[in-house]
C-alpha cells in the first residue's frame, strides 16, 4: 500500500483476503468510487516470476495492465464522510493542497 494514503480502510487486508479465498491465484484489488487502486492489492506469490518478466523483460510499468492479464477480483470500498466531506478512502497526499485537504478530513482534537 502507498505510504501517502492516510485514510486507507482498517479492514483492507481482511476484505482483500476474503475476496480471493475461493479463487487461489487471483489478485484482489481495492476499488472505490468507480476507480481501481492497483497499488492497494493482495498479490499471490505465485505471480512473482510473471510480474518480474512484465516489469523487467517487457519494461512495462503500468501495474493495472499486469492485473488485466491475470485473474483478479475488484473489491469495492465505500466512500467515507469525515469532517463533513465525502472522500475516497484511498485519497493520497501528493501536493500541499492535498495536505490541506487531508487536514480538513481529520477529526477535530478540540474538546
Amino acid at each position: 500500500a502507498a505510504g501517502d494514503t492516510p485514510f486507507l480502510p482498517e479492514n483492507l487486508v481482511e476484505r482483500l483476503a476474503a475476496a480471493v479465498d475461493e479463487r487461489p491465484g487471483a489478485i484482489a484489488v481495492a476499488c472505490s468510487g468507480g476507480k481501481r487502486h492497483p497499488t492497494f492489492a493482495l498479490w499471490p506469490l505465485g505471480l512473482h516470476d510473471a510480474l518480474r518478466r512484465f516489469l523487467v523483460d517487457e519494461d512495462v510499468r503500468r501495474v493495472s495492465a499486469f492485473i488485466d492479464r491475470h485473474d483478479f477480483v475488484d473489491v469495492e470500498f465505500p466512500m467515507l464522510i469525515s469532517g463533513g466531506y465525502l472522500h475516497d478512502p484511498f485519497f493520497n497526499i501528493n501536493t500541499s493542497d492535498d495536505l490541506v485537504r487531508a487536514e480538513r478530513l481529520l477529526p477535530s482534537t478540540e474538546p
